[in-house]
């Protein structure tokens, strides 16, 4: 891998050479700049303690112990339903093949006297909350009759308690309205002062509007889940882009949606988009999404998409600029803090216990300070953002390429 690869940075609204000065109201921090620090890729087959290390689908750190919870959406044919528990080896700055280390699979309860069963969930996402409880999403399974759900586990998987899922996101048996198959709640996230949950689905419930497709958006829904009081306080649109190439040959899978999403603040999320289309490959990015502005449909058991203002959202990252050969990329979360103040954010692949897929670990450094005119102008007007001479600030930032077109 090139070093111009490794070391990849992308800055946030960043358009050839302007990029947008718009902080919005009460953000408490943004995204303001990303660095590639590596990627490293599990064996297929690996096996912890009887079960199949693989179906990645959602990640949790857990600082204490500076260990990850990656939940597996393996319905019991590779073993229990379960989390692992994996370690990361980020001393040096870097990932590399090697740095990854299974060290125990958890399995998860029904009761304290029952794992859940075979085909029971369909576990697609994970969060730590303070006190050591895990909230895990399931989107169920349609086919077989089997309801979403959003639980509370202990860190040995022990049933802590259930959230209510509002009575619009259950599935009809006709398929006319609730969640669709594979593409109900994918992602979790815990706002930063830990009163919320965010919780989102693939695509759009069935009486909202059409799955994803080509030349077609789907406009998923976002709750806002108040924990402490088991109560829906916000629920918004985000649409989720039309699918951007065609299957070879036509007709083969071809599909988008939101996978996952964690939460900057009460009203920032950055939103994993990714889209895989038979014959053709992945196109994966990292979006911000604000709640800032949209309507809050909570309690509309059905809506026209094209009369609400959804979420806005902006895009950071597209993973395809890594070079790399991109898999089925859908869990993300926050790691360790490094020794420069910079956080880093991990993002892993769903192998689908496929022997053509693989599980695929890539770190990131990202700079969640909030951000300033000072900040992005830099020292001697050369920002730090783009390496560029920044010639004024009003609003949208101009980048000047020659020192010379600097007015002195």
């Amino acid at each position: 891998m090139s070093s111009k690869v490794d070391r990849i940075r992308l800055t946030l609204s960043l358009i050839g050479c302007l990029f947008a000065l718009a902080p919005s109201p009460g953000r408490a921090a943004s995204l303001s700049r990303l660095e590639f620090l590596g990627s490293a890729e599990v064996a297929a087959g690996l096996e912890v303690q009887g079960a199949v290390f693989g179906g990645i689908s959602g990640l949790a750190y857990y600082p204490a112990a500076n260990l990850y919870f990656g939940v597996s959406d393996d319905q019991g044919q590779y073993g229990p339903v379960r989390f692992f528990s994996i370690k990361l080896d980020l001393s040096d700055g870097r990932l590399s093949d090697g740095d990854v280390a299974v060290t125990a699979v958890t399995p998860l309860f029904e009761t304290p006297d029952r794992p859940i069963g075979r085909f029971e969930a369909d576990a697609e996402s994970i969060v730590l909350a303070p006190g050591g409880l895990l909230y895990i999403s399931s989107e169920g399974n349609v086919r077989r009759g089997i309801d979403p759900f959003l639980r509370a586990f202990s860190l040995t998987g022990m049933p802590e308690g259930e959230l209510t899922i509002p009575r619009r996101y259950r599935p009809k048996s006709d398929g006319s309205a609730g969640i669709r198959h594979n593409l109900g709640f994918e992602g979790l996230a815990l706002s930063p002062d830990s009163a919320h949950l965010f919780v989102v689905t693939e695509n759009a419930l069935a009486q909202d509007g059409p799955q994803a497709d080509v030349g077609t958006r789907s406009p998923s829904r976002i709750l806002k889940i108040d924990i402490q009081r088991d109560r829906v306080v916000g629920e918004y649109v985000a649409w989720v882009d039309a699918v951007t190439r065609s299957p070879q040959p036509a007709g083969e899978l071809r599909t988008r949606g939101l996978v996952e999403i964690l939460a900057l603040s009460d009203t920032t999320l950055l939103g994993l988009e990714r889209e895989f289309v038979q014959g053709v490959g992945h196109d994966i990015v990292l979006n911000e999404i604000s709640l800032e502005g949209a309507d809050d449909v909570s309690g509309r058991n059905q809506i026209d998409a094209s009369e609400v203002r959804a979420a806005s959202k902006e895009r950071l990252f597209d993973f395809s600029d890594l070079g790399l050969r991109l898999d089925n990329l859908e869990a993300m979360c926050f790691g360790p803090t490094l020794p420069d103040g910079r956080r880093t954010l991990i993002v892993a692949s769903d192998d689908n216990f496929s022997s053509e897929q693989r599980t695929l670990f890539l770190a990131f450094a990202v700079d969640l300070r909030p951000l300033s005119p000072s900040s992005i102008q830099g020292a001697g007007h050369r920002s730090p953002f783009t390496d560029d001479y920044v010639v004024a600030l009003e609003g949208v930032v101009t980048a000047a390429a020659r020192s010379q077109d600097v007015p002195r």
